[in-house]
């Protein structure tokens, strides 16, 4: 069920933002739309993969270098305040450019960033030893503000996200901010699926009680 309503938000973007995009223009209502859709998918699976566990089961480490499923969730949430300030700020600062396209495609950013094939060290400032939160409580209400700050940025305004780019290491290529919004939204996925690998542990601990 999970796999077919990514492969229709998949197949949204990839009708609205294009696979080989035009010339770039103003974000069109329909993006709008595509964009805030699969950031509301990301957070609930991100809410369901964490809703119910235990403190034990929130802090449980698979082995001492692997992270915990309260830390990925750490990563997540600061991972969303660190991209939508990189979208907000610098991104949408960049010189707006409307002849200018990526060379990367929506489709590729879904099905690439969410993939764990390939595991990367995350930078510095997005560790969760750099995480102001102490509770699961206290790291998902950031995590929902911010979401919903994200959300509030796709919703309205800012209509040349499809005309300001910015270099994305992950692609060595330049995103747009629609691209990186949706960059965003695949982190959070990419990374929900880490919290189901440590759950699918076979020593992960039994339930006792919920957060």
């Amino acid at each position: 069920m999970k796999k077919s309503i990514l492969s229709l938000l998949v197949i949204g973007i990839m009708l609205i933002g294009g696979t080989i995009q035009a010339d770039a223009k103003p974000v069109t209502k329909e993006e709008r739309k595509a964009a805030i859709k699969y950031l509301r998918h990301t957070q609930k699976l991100f809410k369901d993969a964490v809703k119910g566990l235990s403190e034990e089961q929130l802090k449980w480490k698979p082995a001492p270098d692997k992270w915990s499923v309260f830390e990925v969730s750490e990563h997540i949430a600061l991972a969303e305040v660190f991209l939508f300030d990189l979208i907000n700020g610098a991104v949408m600062k960049a010189p707006a450019n409307a002849t200018k396209t990526s060379s990367v495609s929506i489709e590729a950013i879904m099905q690439k960033v969410p993939d764990r094939t390939n595991k990367f060290q995350a930078p510095e400032p997005i560790r969760p030893d750099k995480s102001p939160w102490t509770t699961m409580e206290a790291t998902m209400d950031a995590f929902k503000i911010r979401r919903d700050n994200t959300i509030k940025f796709v919703e309205s305004g800012n209509d040349d996200m499809r005309e300001r780019f910015m270099m994305n290491p992950a692609f060595n290529a330049e995103l747009d901010a629609y691209q990186w919004i949706i960059f965003l939204s695949a982190h959070t996925e990419r990374h929900v699926k880490q919290i189901l690998e440590v759950k699918a542990n076979p020593n992960f601990p039994k339930k006792k009680s919920g957060y």
